[in-house]
């Protein structure tokens, strides 16, 4: 039995009989499965969603983390101590890190903070075991 010297089979070079023939279908049609996102992806995917509300009389799109922050302010406004001790504490957050950074912020930094201040948030609720303002669907 001669070995032909002109190919080499290694890691990435299969023996030339054994690789997928023109025009045949793949063994695997389906390929590889994706992998299930996480919580903080879908999370994250949901707040960045468009929504299309009417305000003024006119339809905006908003994302739905904007309209969480307007709702926020709004009611801590409106005077909502639950919304008012939430929008501090975000405020306070969003100044220790604007006091910190010299630099425009990255897209990484931004969602650092953004995910600090979800922490914050989430704290804040289950420490003080306040139910958080109600939100309604439709509304901005």
């Amino acid at each position: 039995m001669t070995r032909r010297t002109d190919y080499e089979v290694g890691y990435g070079k299969p023996p030339r009989h054994t690789r997928f023939k023109k025009g045949q279908p793949s063994p695997n049609p389906s390929g590889r499965p994706k992998r299930e996102p996480t919580f903080i992806e879908e999370f994250e995917e949901e707040l960045n969603a468009l929504v299309e509300i009417q305000e003024g009389g006119r339809r905006r799109r908003y994302t739905k983390r904007r309209l969480i922050a307007k709702q926020m302010v709004n009611l801590a406004v409106k005077g909502d101590r639950t919304s008012l001790r939430l929008v501090q504490a975000i405020m306070t957050a969003i100044d220790a890190k604007a006091i910190e950074a010299t630099e425009p912020m990255s897209d990484k930094e931004r969602a650092a903070i953004d995910r600090a201040i979800f922490d914050t948030f989430a704290a804040m609720l289950e420490t003080e075991k306040v139910e958080g303002p109600k939100v309604h669907e439709g509304e901005p």
